[in-house]
């Protein structure tokens, strides 16, 4: 089932004399000039109330009109996690993207804040984002952030960016068994991190393991979407320790770990990436894992959720915002039994 909806372009003085397609594909963001042709010669573009061709040369002030056909569904459920001034902490589901990919693409998590907060809509620079600070996966879950003014949203950017910016999740990963920490010994241990970088995300403490920092370069991966550890990649960072175990293994010779993760200089995919490099593939993830994980099927599950944000160090009034995990994570925790980490001399 489908239904439509418009998008529109008042033409300005500096689109005189172009293509309706070309001023199209230029002005609207998420949308190429091709697919603006192709929907005009379909009929969907209007001038000025009347059908044109792709080809009609656009004049000053005349207003496009372009009718996309977008799945029939409401956005999702809408969690909202705290309010402040300048954003909206919002819960995402697995499943949905945080933003619109594209001007036809299915409900997302900002199309349901700016239905209930209708200023994230106008915040970013970019309409689509609908305020968005940044993105999460599309199953990936957790605390996501909007802004509700443009100078929120420029400072929220900025502080995404910022390695004092708090992101803390929690990984569930297909781990060997016995399971070595720390599982490189080119890795460096990490002897003063804050406490507050573990005890915000609501998640087991560590028992006297310390975390570990990773520091790798990431890039372009063999395929189009994916990400690969490279020399000549972006230097990212992240520091991790082992939470919890589970109490057996699996049909894939392997048992299942729990893990907090928070990340500094960060990377498309870098918490996947990082996991799966060190033998550590999240549950889940057939992108980066070895394997299919046991009791799931590929691509409809991933064991990773953004447990707490903090952009008080950089945008002050704020403070951290915690997700519990969803109930299909917590149900998976459940499952497993998991004990307490207490250390390389754990046994199962």
């Amino acid at each position: 089932m489908k239904t439509s909806r418009s998008i529109e372009w008042i033409a300005r003085a500096d689109d005189a004399g172009a293509r309706a397609d070309v001023v199209l594909g230029r002005r609207i963001p998420g949308l190429s000039r091709r697919i603006a042709r192709r929907l005009a010669h379909a009929g969907a573009l209007h001038i000025d109330d009347r059908a044109a061709p792709p080809s009609h040369l656009v004049v000053a002030g005349e207003r496009l009109v372009l009718v996309l056909d977008v799945a029939a569904i409401d956005p999702p459920e809408l969690v909202v996690l705290h309010v402040t001034d300048d954003f909206v902490y919002a819960s995402k589901p697995a499943g949905v993207h945080t933003h619109r990919l594209g001007p036809d693409g299915a409900p997302t998590l900002a199309d349901a804040v700016a239905r209930r907060f209708p200023e994230c809509g106008t915040a970013s620079a970019d309409p689509r984002e609908g305020g968005a600070i940044h993105r999460l996966d599309r199953d990936t879950t957790g605390v996501t952030a909007f802004a509700r003014n443009a100078a929120a949203w420029r400072r929220g950017r900025l502080a995404m960016a910022d390695p004092r910016t708090g992101k803390v999740y929690a990984a569930l990963v297909r781990a060997p068994c016995p399971m070595q920490w720390p599982p490189r010994a080119d890795l460096m241990r990490i002897r003063d991190v804050p406490h507050a970088w573990w005890d915000v995300a609501d998640l087991p403490q560590p028992r006297s393991v310390s975390p570990v920092r990773l520091e790798m370069a990431l890039g372009h991966g063999a395929d189009r979407g994916s990400v690969a550890v490279r020399d000549d990649g972006r230097l990212t960072r992240c520091d991790l320790v082992p939470l919890a175990v589970g109490d057996s293994l699996h049909a894939d010779g392997r048992t299942r770990a729990l893990f907090a993760v928070a990340l500094g200089r960060g990377h498309r995919h870098q918490i996947r990436v990082h996991l799966a490099w060190l033998g550590l593939p999240i549950e889940g993830d057939d992108r980066y894992g070895a394997s299919a994980p046991s009791g799931t099927s590929p691509g409809s599950w991933l064991g990773l959720h953004c447990a707490a944000l903090d952009l008080s160090a950089c945008c002050p009034g704020e403070q951290p915002v915690t997700a519990p995990p969803p109930s299909a994570f917590a149900r998976r925790l459940s499952e497993l039994h998991l004990q307490s980490w207490a250390g390389p001399e754990h046994t199962w």
